[in-house]
């Protein structure tokens, strides 16, 4: 199947900004490359900024509204 989720998501210094296009609230989960979640939080319609003390390297961020997920890779600079 298709995933249809209009979202955006970037890494701007320590805040991760999120764009939901779409109508429904996004389950927001951050995972570093062992796997291991990291952060968790949810993206309402519009624009969101998540603050975060990650360290540099490469995330998994997965969105999810409860019916399809998608994932994105982020890097996290400093």
């Amino acid at each position: 199947p298709e995933v249809t989720l209009n979202v955006d998501v970037w890494n701007s210094d320590n805040e991760l900004i999120i764009m939901n296009n779409g109508d429904a609230t996004l389950n927001v989960a951050v995972y570093n490359l062992v796997g291991q979640p990291v952060l968790s939080e949810a993206a309402t319609t519009g624009s969101n900024v998540i603050r975060h003390d990650l360290v540099e390297g490469v995330y998994i961020v997965r969105l999810s509204d409860g019916k399809e997920a998608t994932g994105v890779k982020v890097i996290v600079r400093r």
